[in-house]
Formats: C-alpha cells, structure tokens, sequence
C-alpha cells in the first residue's frame, strides 16, 4: 500500500503500518470479484457450474488429446469440459444441445459439432491428434474434422469441469457453465 501523492514511484510500502486497512481494502476487492465471477465460490465436487479447476492441469503442449466423462445435463448450452484460453486450449461443449469439441491454437477456434441434440444423460468421447479431431457419445462417433493440429504452448487457464473460468478457451462466452453434472472426467495426453 503506498500513498501516491507522497511516493509516486512506490518505494514505501505503508501496509505494515496500516493492516486494518489493507484487510478492509482486500475484503472490498474480494466482494467485487466473487460479484463479477473473476472468483467463484461454488463447491468444487465436479458438480457441473461449480469452481472446478484443477491445479493439477495435465500438461497438454504437443500432446495427443483423448478426453471423456459422463454428463447429466439440464441445460442445452454450456461448458462441460475446459483447458486453457483465448490462446491455446480446448473445450467440449453444449450448443444449443448439440455437443461441439473446441481447440484453440495460435488464438484460431477449430469446431467440429454433432448434428443432433444430446440426451439428458450421456458419456463423450473428444480426441484430438495431429490429423483429426473425433467426437463420439456413448460409443458413436459424431463428427469428425481436420485438426488444426496439437496444442503448441501449455496453457494459462487450468481445467474447468462445467463452466470455463478465466478465458474462454472455445468459441463462446465465459464462464459459460452448464447446468447439470459431470462425472468421471478423464484426460490423456500422449506423445504422438
């Protein structure tokens, strides 16, 4: 904390004589963030539209991509699975019930959608390799796309589990979360 109009260049940090005020100040600046989503404080089950982020994001860069789960859906749009941002990562999505795999490279969004609506209750299957992109629900393959190729920089945004918390890592809005359940998430990434 510094008092600008004494200390222009910030060489005097005032917070150690004043932490009072900087609990009050850190108190404001939490309010406003959980108000404008920047943090959500949901339970973090892997209940879909809750703060599901994993520290522990697997390390994506040049890697092969199989990703599957199982979803319970309420809702027709929304995040079930995401990594990354708006410069590299990938998302499996609902839009407008049809299930769409996202991957972002270079800042560059390559979709492939399947063209029927998702049932309530389903398991997907998204891969991504350096020729092709594969969608498939419960064993049936539903698009299928040429790859833009694999991720070439781990990205900044961690995994999300129903909604996409920082950046949008596909083509749509954050956090974009999806009403119902995800469960039984998995992720391989492997060298081609």
């Amino acid at each position: 904390m510094y008092n600008l109009t004494e200390d222009r260049c910030e060489t005097d940090d005032r917070a150690a004589q004043d932490p009072e005020r900087v609990r009050a100040m850190a108190d404001q600046w939490q309010r406003w963030a959980r108000r404008v989503q920047v943090i959500y404080d949901g339970p973090s089950s892997g209940t879909a539209g809750t703060n599901a982020q994993d520290p522990d994001s697997p390390v994506i860069t040049g890697r092969a991509l199989t990703i599957n789960a199982n979803v319970v859906r309420q809702s027709t749009t929304g995040v079930i699975v995401a990594q990354g941002g708006r410069e590299q990562g990938y998302a499996v999505h609902l839009l407008n019930g049809r299930l769409a795999f996202d991957v972002r490279v270079d800042g560059e969004v390559t979709r492939i959608i399947g063209d029927a609506s998702m049932p309530e209750s389903f398991r997907f299957q998204a891969e991504l390799n350096e020729k092709e992109m594969v969608l498939s629900v419960d064993g049936r393959q539903l698009a299928r796309g040429q790859s833009p190729g694999l991720i070439p920089v781990q990205p900044k945004d961690p995994r999300s589990i129903g909604r996409d918390e920082l950046s949008a890592a596909g083509d749509y809005l954050s956090p974009n979360p999806l009403q119902g359940q995800v469960t039984e998430v998995s992720i391989e990434a492997t060298m081609p």
